[in-house]
């Protein structure tokens, strides 16, 4: 490889750092597809508190879903980019649902791996990036979102 492509190369990794996240947030779950479709945000002390769900809610604050399908996270309520913190239970964790059997010890995954990032913060929304899982359970999801941030 010539200089100029591994010059080329860099420039674009430094360019594009999130090219994978390029859409909503999919994947796998217990095996099971992933695609978000609702959710919703809380801040509790220092922390940002997110949901994300497969199925649409008539009102994504009054803390219900009816989604089989879910992820969940605790991360700093602030804007930048997080990495799990592996073995923690109440910061920077990623944890994600499988409720099709109630009961099934895989209705709490724990991520292993990844990142959450906070790209935008208002007073009414969180947007972020999300990307983690836990590979022996089949699980693995990435993308980004936008959700309502209730009060």
């Amino acid at each position: 490889m010539t200089l100029q492509k591994v010059l080329l190369s860099a420039v674009l990794c430094l360019v594009f750092p999130f090219a994978a996240f390029a859409g909503p947030v999919t994947g796998t779950i217990n095996g099971k597809a992933f695609t978000f479709v609702a959710g919703s945000a809380s801040i509790q002390g220092n922390d940002v508190h997110v949901n994300l769900w497969t199925a649409a809610q008539a009102n994504a604050c009054d803390g219900f879903s009816t989604s089989t399908l879910n992820a969940r996270a605790i991360f700093p309520a602030k804007v930048g980019t997080y990495p799990v913190v592996n073995g923690s239970f109440s910061e920077n964790v990623m944890i994600f649902g499988d409720n099709t059997t109630p009961g099934d010890p895989s209705n709490n995954i724990m991520a292993d791996h990844g990142t959450f990032e906070v790209t935008a913060i208002s007073d009414t929304a969180l947007t972020g990036t999300i990307s983690g899982g836990l590979g022996f359970m089949n699980t693995e999801v990435s993308g980004e979102f936008s959700v309502p941030l209730c009060k």
